[in-house]
C-alpha cells in the first residue's frame, strides 16, 4: 500500500474539527522507519473550533476555562502529527522485533484515546484526533480489524494528532543527555504522579478499572483485561482470534517496557553463550531450591528477577511509562515542570522498572553518589549511595501523597528497586551499556551479592507459588 503523505492525513483530521492546515513540516523519523512526526501549524475556522483547539493545546489553563483568554475564529494553533507507516519487510516469517513495533503504536494509540483524558493535573499531551488501528505492513495491518466509517483516504492508515508539548514546555530533553537536577526532581515529581494517578483509576490485574477494559479478555488464564501480550504471544492469540472471528480488542501492554526477559529471549540466549562476568551472574542458576526448579531445570537469576517484576496484580502495581530517558520529555523553561511523551510501551508494572533506565540514562553520577565518595570514582561493588536513597525517597513521598507509607513499605519498596536495577543491567550486558555503566554495573554487583536479597527474592517466588496453589 503506498505510504500515506502527512499533510493530507492532518488535512483531513483536522477538518474533522472546523480547521485548516497552514503547514505541515517534518520534524523527524521514527525509529527503524517506521514512520514519521510533523510538526502542524492549524487554523481554526470558527469560534468554536478555537476554543475547542485551545483546550486540547493548553488543557490546564485557568484563563481558557474562565473565559478570560480570548480565542477565536482565524487564530492559528502549533500541533504534532505522529504518522505510522512501516517499512517493507526484507526477512520472511514472523519477526518479533516488527510486531513489537506495531503492537507498540496500536498501544499508543490507546493511551491517548482512552486513558490520557483521566488523566487530570497531569502534564501530558492531549489528542484531537485519530485514525483507526489499520496502520499497514508488508503483511497487512497488524490488527486486522479496519475502522468502520473511516473517511476515504485514511484507511489503514494510523495517526495521532495532538498538541505540541512545546507550546508550554519548550526546552528539550535532548538525546543521551544528562539532566539537571532541577529537571531529575521534575522528572521524578510527574512519574510519581503518573504512576499513582493509575492506582486511583484502578487499572491493573487487582484493580477495578473497567472503564478499561475492551472485551473479556483472559491473562494468564484468569478473567480479566485484554492486555497486549509480549509480541509473539500476541501474534499468536490473534491469528487464534482470527480464525475464529473474535474480537482483537484493545488496550496497554501486559508487561510495560520492552526489555522485560519474555521479549528478549533472543539477547539472552546470546549473552549466555558468551563468556562475560554477566553470562555467569545472570544465567547461571539461582539457587538450587525446589522452589526455583522448572520442568527443564533451575530458573536462573534473571529468570527469577523476571518472575518477580512480572505483574501478577499487587496493590503497588501501576501503569509504567515503559522508555523513561531525557530523548522522551520537554521541560519548562526552569526545568521545575515536566512532560513526558512516546507512550509506545506503556503497560503494567512496578514503577521502579521506570527509575532504574532514568537513573542509568539521564542522572548524573555526581547526583547518585551525593558526598559518599569524595573523588566520585564507582567502586566495583557499590551500596545505596545517600544521593540515590534521597531521589528515591523524593519520588516515594509524591507517590504517596494519597496513599499510606504501609501501602507500599519502604523495604519491599527498596527490594522492588534493587531487582528492576539487577533487570535492566541484564538487558544492557545482552544489547550493550550506555549511560551509568560503572554505576549500574557496581550497583547490581553488590546486589547480587547481598545475601539478604536473595533470601527476600527466593521467598518472594515461593509466596507467589503458593498463592497459585
Amino acid at each position: 500500500m503506498k505510504p500515506h503523505n502527512p499533510a493530507q492525513v492532518a488535512s483531513q483530521l483536522l477538518s474533522r474539527h472546523n480547521c485548516t492546515l497552514v503547514t505541515c513540516v517534518p520534524v523527524q523519523r521514527l525509529w527503524a522507519g517506521y514512520g514519521s512526526i510533523c510538526a502542524i501549524t492549524a487554523r481554526a475556522n470558527s469560534d468554536g473550533a478555537a476554543k475547542h483547539i485551545a483546550g486540547i493545546c493548553d488543557p490546564n489553563s485557568d484563563s481558557l476555562a474562565s473565559g478570560k483568554a480570548r480565542v477565536k475564529k482565524g487564530d492559528e494553533f502549533k500541533l504534532i502529527l505522529k504518522l505510522i507507516t512501516a517499512p517493507e519487510s526484507s526477512g520472511r516469517g514472523i519477526d518479533e522485533g516488527h510486531l513489537r513495533k506495531m503492537f507498540s503504536y496500536e498501544v499508543e494509540r490507546y493511551f491517548y484515546e482512552v486513558i490520557v483524558p483521566e488523566l487530570d493535573g497531569l502534564d501530558v499531551a492531549r489528542c484531537l484526533a485519530l485514525t483507526g488501528n489499520g496502520a499497514q505492513s508488508r503483511d497487512g495491518p497488524v490488527n486486522l480489524e479496519e475502522e468502520e466509517g473511516e473517511e476515504e483516504g485514511l484507511r489503514g492508515c494510523m495517526a495521532i494528532l495532538m498538541a505540541d508539548l512545546r507550546n508550554l514546555f519548550p526546552v528539550s530533553g535532548e538525546k543521551r543527555s544528562i539532566l539537571s537536577s532541577v529537571q531529575v526532581f521534575g522528572s521524578l515529581e510527574w512519574l510519581a504522579k503518573f504512576h499513582a494517578r493509575s492506582w486511583e483509576l484502578g487499572i491493573g490485574l487487582g484493580g477495578s478499572g473497567s472503564g478499561f477494559r475492551d472485551g473479556d479478555g483472559e491473562v494468564n488464564g484468569e478473567q480479566g483485561f485484554d492486555y497486549i501480550l509480549p509480541p509473539l504471544e500476541e501474534h499468536a492469540r490473534r491469528e487464534k482470534q482470527k480464525q475464529v472471528g473474535g474480537d482483537i480488542g484493545q488496550n496497554v501492554w501486559l508487561n510495560g517496557g520492552y526489555t522485560y526477559l519474555s521479549t528478549r529471549r533472543k539477547e539472552y540466549d546470546s549473552l549466555a553463550e558468551d563468556d562475560s562476568e554477566w553470562s555467569s551472574a545472570f544465567c547461571h542458576p539461582f539457587s538450587s531450591s525446589t522452589a526455583m526448579a522448572t520442568g527443564t531445570g533451575l530458573r536462573s537469576t534473571a529468570e527469577v528477577v523476571a518472575l518477580c517484576l512480572t505483574p501478577r496484580g499487587r496493590a503497588m502495581e501501576s501503569l509504567i511509562h515503559g522508555d523513561v530517558k531525557s530523548e522522551n520529555l520537554f521541560t519548562s523553561v526552569s526545568g521545575e515542570k515536566v512532560a513526558f511523551f512516546d507512550f509506545q510501551y506503556v503497560g503494567l508494572g512496578l514503577g521502579v522498572c521506570d527509575l532504574a533506565k532514568l537513573f542509568t540514562c539521564s542522572v548524573s553520577v555526581d547526583m547518585l553518589l551525593a558526598s559518599d565518595f569524595e573523588d566520585h570514582l564507582v567502586p566495583d561493588s557499590l551500596p545505596m549511595c545517600s544521593g540515590e536513597k534521597e531521589l528515591l525517597e523524593r519520588y516515594r513521598e509524591t507517590l504517596l501523597r494519597s496513599q499510606s507509607q504501609e501501602f507500599y513499605d519502604w523495604d519491599i519498596f527498596l527490594r522492588h528497586w534493587e531487582t528492576a536495577l539487577v533487570d535492566w543491567c541484564r538487558f544492557q550486558a545482552s544489547w550493550g551499556f550506555w549511560g551509568n555503566t560503572e554505576w549500574l554495573e557496581a550497583r547490581v554487583r553488590f546486589i547480587l551479592n547481598d545475601q539478604g536479597w536473595r533470601d527476600w527474592l527466593e521467598n518472594d517466588i515461593k509466596k507467589m507459588q503458593s498463592l497459585k496453589v
